[in-house]
């Protein structure tokens, strides 16, 4: 009988919030928990009113506000900053006691992002071993911002015992980025359940059209995809559908006028 396996995910974004990161997660979370396996979460309390602690699905969560990098030249900004700063010691105990050894067997960090940086430090001083998983902008936008986030980028996955990325694109960009994890990097595609879509209808269109599902943020590189679209001419012979909601929503209807 293979012995369960005590997982502590720590993840950048996890439910009740809307996205591609929190849905693949929580889908792990719980088939982990359905295998056997004994499954808590750590992340980021990027929204002040979702609680400190709950449980979802049976699957205990933690949020916590982590410092991440330097703020936004304003006060509103710069005051946060210097409130997570100093709730810094408390989430730093709080890690230690959440990765204890005697009950945590692997660390698995879901996108180089607020919580990674404090997650893996705390892990790899508490001698557990840590696998990270890379899911696109934390590899492919979010470096190019500031010399701080790819000097955390590189620690962090310089520290890990195994990394995985969801498609080989990201695993040639993250060979090029740091050559020194050539050849050590896994992908894992993120799945679906087929079930989900047995009731979805066909949609009746005039024309052949390209679709995109997502959630509509600056990271997923919308106005690009516009832009291109646009520079295959006044009429490519096919339409594009953005289907989503998010942040750039109004951008985009701006930008797609």
């Amino acid at each position: 009988v293979r012995k369960p396996v005590r997982i502590v995910l720590v993840s950048s974004g996890y439910l009740p919030q809307v996205g591609g990161l929190e849905r693949v997660t929580h889908e792990l979370a719980s088939a982990w928990k359905e295998a056997g396996h004994e499954v808590r979460v750590i992340t980021n309390r990027s929204v002040r009113s979702l609680a400190p602690y709950e449980k979802i699905d049976g699957i205990p969560v933690w949020r916590y506000f982590f410092v991440w990098e330097f703020p936004e030249l304003r006060l509103v900004s710069i005051f946060k900053f210097l409130i997570h700063c100093l709730y810094l010691p408390y989430i730093l105990w709080s890690l230690w006691n959440a990765l204890d050894p005697r009950k945590t067997d692997v660390v698995n960090v879901h996108y180089v992002g607020a919580p990674a940086w404090w997650a893996v430090l705390v892990a790899k001083r508490r001698l557990l071993p840590v696998v990270v998983t890379l899911h696109g902008s934390d590899l492919l936008t979010e470096p190019k911002r500031s010399r701080l986030k790819r000097i955390m980028l590189r620690k962090v996955l310089g520290a890990a015992d195994g990394v995985s990325t969801v498609s080989r694109f990201m695993l040639k960009k993250l060979e090029e980025l740091i050559p020194e994890l050539r050849g050590k990097g896994t992908v894992i595609w993120n799945g679906f359940n087929p079930s989900e879509f047995k009731t979805v209808q066909k949609a009746e269109a005039e024309r052949p059209y390209g679709l995109c599902v997502s959630r509509l943020s600056h990271q997923k590189g919308h106005v690009l995809l516009l832009k291109a679209f646009e520079a295959l001419g006044p009429d490519p012979g096919f339409d594009l559908v953005i289907l989503g909601n998010g942040p750039m929503l109004k951008i985009l209807e701006e930008e797609s006028k």
